[in-house]
């Protein structure tokens, strides 16, 4: 018997972070790319507006995208389930928080701007989350928050076994909208930086992607296959789509 008096063993939430960034976001899984600072700086551009200030960074894993938007010249702060975050991330200001469980871990109205990636699709209880994010904010202060697709990715979402909570669009822009977020709007996000500085070329990636969808076209990490790096992630990113929310705290 645990101490709660039930059979069942508990489950160290903390620990399961940490294997999932050992395994998931491992230098072999997830070499560092220049893709991560082109995002950032597309991401502070079009939408933080260019502007410095302090950024939270939930689910900041191994300090990735902190590092990226402080050479923009944001002072970033980061939250993680996982323990080794601190090691991993060291040189932020990194706490550990289960956010589904734990009270928010930085002061209410800390921060200008909340960034989260591909985190809020391994919660159970997103609402706590989203307040977590709210609560962070400073009057005015912007939320960027981006997780797959359901409408995209339905058929490979719960190949990543930690996905407990797809969105779409439209119940993304509901959460948001209850959380107290104002000004809420959610979008799809390509991850290729190409269209972001060609945009008149989103129709041919919209037909690369639907192609991709009805023959099964394979891409790694799905598949073992022989295709070039940048052909790869053509045919992965043009089927493999993000959702991009951003909102604000009421000033």
């Amino acid at each position: 018997m645990n101490e709660s008096g039930s059979s069942t063993p508990q489950i160290d939430l903390h620990k399961r972070g940490d294997a999932y960034l050992a395994t998931s976001y491992s230098q072999e899984n997830r070499p560092l790319s220049p893709y991560v600072k082109r995002m950032s700086k597309h991401l502070h551009d079009t939408v933080f507006g260019g502007r410095l200030g302090k950024l939270l960074d939930i689910g900041c894993g191994r300090g990735d995208q902190m590092r990226a938007f402080a050479e923009l010249g944001l002072e970033c702060s980061g939250t993680d389930i996982a323990n080794s975050a601190t090691q991993l991330a060291s040189g932020f200001d990194v706490r550990v928080a289960n956010l589904e469980t734990d009270p928010p871990p930085f002061p209410a109205e800390s921060f200008d701007f909340v960034y989260s990636k591909s985190v809020i699709e391994h919660m159970r209880h997103p609402d706590r989350f989203l307040d977590t994010a709210l609560h962070s904010l400073k009057p005015g202060g912007t939320a960027c928050i981006l997780t797959p697709s359901w409408f995209h990715t339905y058929r490979i979402f719960y190949m990543e076994y930690t996905h407990v909570t797809p969105f779409t669009i439209e119940s993304l822009k509901t959460a948001m909208t209850m959380a107290g977020f104002v000004d809420v709007e959610v979008r799809y996000f390509y991850q290729l930086p190409f269209l972001w500085r060609m945009p008149g070329l989103m129709p041919l990636i919209k037909v690369l992607g639907s192609l991709v969808g009805m023959l099964g076209l394979p891409y790694r990490p799905l598949r073992n296959v022989p295709w070039p790096t940048e052909m790869n992630n053509v045919i992965r990113f043009s089927h493999d789509v993000m959702l991009l929310g951003t909102g604000r705290r009421a000033p």
